[in-house]
């Protein structure tokens, strides 16, 4: 219908029925602009919201709370049947009222409707005065129920359009997050690599395919990728280990896969295998090119990677297996020069199964706690007095058989069981501060280990902190860790030092100079001692380099205040040279005693019952009386 044929009908009438998104109530608006149209005395409009039919809105406003199923209005309209306003199939369509058309003359006009997504009957209740509506009443009733009926159908298409745009929406919102679900499940998110699920689920898929072909997996290590964290930060850590992925993947087949599996650890498929001599040539160009300089946020940093090869299916025929070999191989690869690289065998695989077995014992045995504690003095060189004792953790398992620390520390710190032990350790000093002030005199200090990474670890300090606190000697206690504690500057000293001098603890570096500390280093460190690791006290006597470099370290500790202790004193003649040569007044080993247990040190009367002990009785004092640090210590604890 052209706009001129409509110029008379009230254009607010045609607006409200072709704009479904006005903000006030559409019905009313169409009563208001008809009444100048049609002459009646009542309207109603009602809606059918598909649960029964409900008034929208009315005129006289009084007219919306008739009820009306039975309402004597809608009673009385609906006796004057149906006007012949428009064709039988819109009726039944929108109206649903009769299946009869009548003339004009009976008393209302049923106009039908479908505004705000419902349908809608326009009911018209002539004047009283009027005897029928006229031929132009029911000229302008056509024409605008068949514009209601156009302006429906418009706005279900455009419903249609917005509902087929919404699902699109929708079904590109679901892909859009399918597509994320799958990114995270199977990409790692910094390096954008392809993670362990997924290089998993491609290994599973060349093995069931039922021909597969030889392929070997590379187990990638960093070599002391920590330290990079600890000393620069973890964000420069993390854009090392971009760069990294950029310079592996330069190297990657497309058949091959590189994924990262865990922080610095990387996994390498290498699909397929044409020969051995090839596996060896990639991962020799890894290692050489893994070793060039990189520059990371205007540092020049220098690294190194450790590799592991397994081979299918010589080295396995699963996922698990392959990887576990590799693993392997890669340990076999680290423990030797770094950035090396070893290829699982028949004697690696034999060394494995051993390091299961062990890892399965040393498991039971921190459940069943087997575990006891060794003590070796510190000796006062030049009065020959015990000043204090290390305590050394051992492993008695069920045969007997005594186990140093070498052989399982470094596990239990690898698989996360270090902190069962070290609370066993703690315990066990703070019970043998008796028999040992018994046997070699009050007010001895006690130096307890502690891993680098449980001393960074807050929640393990603090636990460890309160059972110093409650021993109420926590002033005879020194803490020993290694020099990589201190290098992650913003765990240890700021957040864990502070507690440990709350409680008036001592701290002290462990194996100084075998770690990463320079002596700009120890400038910044806040240490009570340090302890001049073993391999400089040797054969000192005979080595000048290393004279020099224990005097270098100290001056710098004496500068700083801190106390020097030489480790592995073993012979006179290195005994000779500290007291000679250096101003060092503190050392233990095994020329003053060998770690002893508690039993062998004391008998039931507190004097020494032990051979390997006796040697300790010329540093003893000579008098076994109860000193007033010592009672007042007593009497804290009790």
């Amino acid at each position: 219908m052209h706009v001129s044929e409509i110029a008379h009908l009230p254009l607010h009438a045609v607006k409200t029925l072709f704009d479904p998104e006005r903000d006030d109530d559409p019905f009313s608006t169409i009563i208001r602009s008809v009444r100048d149209v049609f002459d009646f005395d009542q309207a109603v409009v009602l809606r059918d919201t598909g649960d029964g039919w409900q008034c929208a809105a009315a005129f006289p406003p009084a007219l919306r709370a008739l009820r009306w199923s039975r309402g004597p209005f809608f009673d009385e309209v609906a006796a004057g049947r149906i006007s012949a306003t428009c064709g039988r199939h819109h009726l039944q369509e929108w109206s649903r009222i009769s299946d009869t058309l009548v003339d004009p003359a009976q008393p209302a006009l049923y106009l039908p409707m479908g505004l705000q997504a419902h349908r809608g009957l326009l009911i018209l209740l002539r004047s009283a005065g009027k005897d029928a509506f006229n031929d132009a009443d029911i000229s302008h009733a056509r024409q605008l129920a068949l514009i209601a009926l156009a302006a429906s159908a418009t706005r279900g298409a455009r419903n249609m359009q917005s509902e087929l745009t919404e699902l699109r929406g929708q079904v590109d919102g679901l892909r859009a997050s399918a597509s994320d679900a799958w990114r995270r499940a199977y990409t790692d998110e910094l390096t954008g690599l392809p993670n362990r699920a997924m290089i998993q689920k491609r290994v599973d898929d060349i093995l069931s395919s039922g021909n597969a072909e030889r392929f070997a997996l590379a187990f990638i290590d960093l070599d002391n990728f920590k330290h990079i964290n600890d000393y620069y930060n973890h964000a420069v850590g993390d854009a090392l280990l971009v760069k990294v992925t950029h310079r592996i993947a330069d190297l990657v087949r497309r058949t091959d896969m590189l994924a990262r599996i865990s922080g610095d650890e990387f996994l390498l498929l290498v699909h397929p295998v044409e020969s051995d001599a090839r596996v060896r040539a990639v991962v020799d160009t890894l290692l050489e090119k893994l070793k060039q300089p990189f520059h990371v946020e205007g540092f020049e940093m220098f690294t190194s990677a450790s590799i592991g090869v397994s081979i299918h299916p010589e080295h396995g025929r699963s996922y698990e297996e392959l990887r576990r070999s590799a693993d392997s191989a890669m340990y076999r690869a680290k423990s030797g020069a770094k950035g090396s690289a070893a290829f699982f065998d028949i004697a690696l695989g034999q060394v494995m199964s051993a390091r299961m077995e062990l890892e399965q014992r040393l498991r039971l045995a921190i459940r069943d706690r087997q575990f006891c504690c060794a003590f070796q003095p510190k000796v006062d060189i030049r009065s020959r007095e015990v000043v204090g004792f290390e305590t050394l953790v051992r492993w008695r398992d069920n045969a007997g058989d005594i186990h140093s620390p070498l052989g399982f520390i470094g596990l239990a710190t690898q698989l996360g069981l270090i902190d069962p032990i070290t609370r066993f350790v703690l315990d066990e000093a703070i019970r043998s501060i008796d028999p040992l002030d018994d046997a070699f005199g009050a007010g001895k200090a006690i130096a307890i280990n502690v891993a680098a990474k449980q001393a960074g670890n807050l929640r393990f300090m603090r636990s460890f902190v309160d059972a110093l606190e409650a021993s109420r000697c926590a002033d005879r206690f020194i803490v020993e860790v290694t020099e990589d504690a201190f290098i992650a500057k913003n765990q240890f000293q700021t957040q864990v030092l502070p507690m440990l001098r709350g409680v008036g603890a001592r701290v002290a570096i462990d194996d100084f100079g075998t770690g990463y500390s320079s002596l700009s280093v120890l400038a910044d460190i806040t240490a009570d001692e340090i302890k001049i690791d073993r391999s400089f006290i040797t054969n000192i006597h005979q080595r000048p380099r290393s004279q020099s470099v224990l005097k270098a370290m100290e001056s710098v500790s004496g500068a700083l205040g801190m106390s020097v202790v030489a480790e592995g004193v073993e012979t006179f003649e290195e005994l000779a040279y500290l007291l000679a040569g250096t101003r060092i007044r503190y050392a233990q080993g095994y020329h003053f005693a060998k770690p002893f247990f508690i039993e062998e040190a004391v008998t039931t009367n507190g004097t020494p019952g032990n051979e390997r002990v006796l040697a300790m009785e010329r540093c003893k004092p000579e008098t076994r009386r109860v000193s007033p640090a010592r009672a007042a210590c007593r009497m804290r604890r009790d």
